[in-house]
């Protein structure tokens, strides 16, 4: 059941659900804080808590050991855009009608949404997000009385040093906090306390893979060699984004790039997890005594498997578990 200053780990299609029958008696934690955070493009095939071989998500196996871990959490999408307005309705992507960024992107105003619930109950609500499929003026952010605007792909060391510095003035009262950023996005560039952890020496032009290229698409070639399309990004100090127009380049890959673009997105990972451990730690044992902490993921990442890159597919991606079966603790 749900434990008071522990940390929750669950897809967003389960958030309105309980694996047990204490965690649903009315008001047993009325009036708690509520500290929502997204590890985006975090699957369970990469995560130590779930049995995978790499010491990825250290903090995370510390915290999931006091709390109650969600074996079997599905994302209802495999893209951040649509699962982020069933986060906050509790409604399929096909039900809600937000399944695209350009058009069919708006929440119809009858919805009311989670934020909108906490703050109608007097709660503080507030978001500080990577923007993008997290875009503050989307109509599923409705009810964040205070919303960043931060750049398209802001990573966590920028939302997570928000939030740090909004509890500090907000504290206080009764919350409810959502925390977000692209740091799991390709291209993957991890940051230095994890570079080499898992990856081995580059040998320039050999290898494809460098920190500047996001892999999409894939069409098997002969003796193991993979034809990928490629994009630039550019990164700056909030986190990256397309580098121009998106012609995207081709490229052939051998399994020794398919390998080495793994290392990097788990060494990422674990630069991730490694910042989100460092502002659990740094919560006050007062807060999180009325506090519940939950961590999930919007989908997860391929790596040529079933034929893909990424999250696979075009719009809708491809519903592989690589991709759905994302994380939950409670």
């Amino acid at each position: 059941m749900l434990r008071p200053g522990r940390l929750a780990l669950l897809a967003a299609v389960c958030l309105a659900a309980s694996p047990g029958q204490a965690a649903l008696q009315p008001g047993r934690y009325q009036g708690y804080n509520i500290i929502l955070i997204s590890l985006g493009n975090v699957g369970t095939q990469h995560m130590s808590a779930y049995g995978y071989e790499r010491k990825t998500t250290p903090n995370i196996d510390r915290w999931a050991a006091k709390a109650t871990v969600f074996e079997n959490a599905f994302s209802p999408a495999s893209w951040t855009l649509p699962v982020a307005a069933s986060l906050f309705t509790s409604l399929y992507p096909y039900t809600h009608g937000v399944v695209m960024r350009d058009y069919q992107n708006s929440l119809s105003p009858a919805i009311m949404t989670l934020p909108e619930i906490f703050r109608q109950a007097g709660y503080r609500t507030a978001a500080f997000t990577g923007g993008l499929d997290y875009y503050r003026d989307f109509s599923f952010m409705r009810g964040f009385s205070e919303a960043a605007r931060n750049p398209n792909f802001t990573q966590s060391r920028v939302t997570l040093a928000q939030a740090k510095a909004w509890l500090r003035k907000n504290g206080d009262r009764r919350f409810f906090l959502f925390v977000h950023g692209y740091d799991a996005h390709c291209p993957f560039d991890p940051p230095a306390s994890a570079q080499g952890v898992f990856s081995g020496p580059r040998r320039g032009a050999d290898v494809q893979v460098d920190s500047k290229r996001c892999f999409r698409g894939l069409r098997r070639g002969a003796e193991g060699r993979y034809d990928v399309f490629a994009f630039q990004m550019c990164r700056n100090q909030e986190g990256c984004k397309p580098c121009g127009p998106r012609p995207a380049q081709r490229l052939v890959l051998r399994q020794a790039d398919v390998d080495q673009l793994r290392d990097l997105y788990d060494e990422t990972v674990l630069g991730l997890e490694t910042r989100v451990g460092a502002f659990l730690d740094s919560l006050d044992e007062r807060l999180l005594r009325k506090t519940v902490v939950v961590l999930f993921s919007e989908h997860g990442e391929m790596f040529a498997k079933h034929g893909r890159f990424g999250r696979a597919g075009l719009v809708r991606g491809t519903h592989y578990d690589d991709v759905l079966h994302v994380f939950g603790n409670h």
